[in-house]
């Protein structure tokens, strides 16, 4: 059988526990063809589980946006060459500017990575200047084909729509962590100083009227986040109506999604691994955005409101707790618009794409 070994960055497997980009990683090495030998590399040991028939290749790193320089630009590449790994597989927008492995990433639709408020010192910028020169050498960019075409300056290769196995419909596989609230609404999704400002002022809207029978339960930062986003939401007078919930595994996460009431998504999310996607496979009513990602993604699913619009976006939240038929409305479409999702194609099409960069010929 033709095999072909691929390294894949776990740096967000380590640091970034469930976050967007570690729910893609974890899904996509779930979801991986027979013929491939997945190789991850690690600055730590990971959160979660890697799947089975995964080899980890440990290299001890601190998280730190210079650190961060360190492992794009040169950890990276030699792990993949002491491996023997025939492709480079990244899903951040920051790619090695030397490198003898060809390199595919996802394409998204959200920009430079930002951590946090790291990309604004230094080392920050070096990285995204260095990972923009290297993704000029991309042989080809990942795109979910349920999504419209965004401007990407590299070719691009449409996939199946992906979500972790660990998302279903009514799985709650372990109880919803003690002290959680038995009403809530989620927020889950990427979490800096900006990010977190914006949906404070969207929550504002909708906090008063339902915040103490339905608090907002915000997932998605990183153990160096917490305490600048802790200060920012003392600062903001809604702390009796949010709790900052720390890193959640898997299970947690999947728990959290079937156990709320909403889904909250004030601002556009990365396609691959999107928050919205989670919500809608769950069967969860959102309340969303309505950039042309966030559409297509939800079509009627979703109650959304224009971008921008914090006002409009907590009244949309209010109307699905306290319209119960139009909560079970957008369950029941979300349902109906997950069953057309189906993973099983996904490492299939995947090998292909592999296959097509490594004999770009056909040979």
């Amino acid at each position: 059988m033709n095999t072909l070994k691929v390294m894949y960055d776990g740096w967000d497997l380590v640091y970034a526990q469930g976050s967007p980009a570690e729910l893609h990683l974890l899904a996509l090495l779930s979801n991986l063809s027979p013929q491939v030998q997945a190789v991850i590399a690690l600055p730590s040991e990971p959160a979660d589980q890697l799947p089975s028939g995964a080899t980890a290749y440990l290299h001890p790193t601190p998280d730190s946006s210079r650190q961060r320089l360190v492992w794009e630009q040169t950890t990276l590449p030699r792990i993949a060459r002491q491996s023997g790994a025939g492709l480079l597989h990244i899903h951040q927008p920051n790619a090695p500017f030397f490198t003898r492995q060809p390199v595919i990433a996802e394409a998204l639709n959200t920009g430079k990575r930002t951590a946090g408020d790291e990309s604004v010192d230094l080392f920050g910028h070096l990285s995204s200047a260095l990972g923009m020169g290297g993704l000029s050498r991309l042989k080809l960019q990942l795109w979910p084909a349920d999504l419209p075409l965004p401007g990407a300056s590299h070719p691009l290769a449409m996939l199946p729509p992906l979500v972790h196995p660990g998302f279903k419909f009514g799985q709650r596989p372990d109880p919803i962590q003690r002290g959680t609230p038995e009403s809530f609404i989620l927020y889950h999704g990427s979490l800096d100083k900006l990010r977190c400002t914006q949906i404070l002022e969207a929550w504002s809207w909708a906090a008063n009227s339902i915040g103490a029978s339905y608090p907002l339960l915000i997932a998605g930062a990183s153990l160096k986040q917490l305490p600048q986003l802790q200060v920012l939401l003392d600062e903001s007078g809604l702390g009796w109506s949010i709790r900052l919930l720390p890193p959640q595994n898997i299970t947690a996460l999947a728990a959290l999604y079937n156990g709320c009431a909403a889904s909250f998504h004030p601002l556009p999310e990365n396609n691959w691994g999107d928050p919205l996607r989670h919500a809608i496979v769950c069967g969860v009513p959102v309340a969303a955005c309505s950039d042309p990602l966030n559409s297509a993604l939800t079509g009627p699913a979703a109650y959304l409101t224009p971008v921008g619009n914090a006002r409009l976006l907590g009244a949309g939240l209010l109307s699905l707790i306290v319209e119960e038929s139009l909560g079970e409305k957008l369950a029941a479409a979300a349902r109906e618009r997950a069953a057309n999702w189906n993973s099983i194609d996904f490492g299939s099409r995947l090998w292909e794409v592999y296959q097509q960069v490594i004999h770009p010929t056909g040979v």
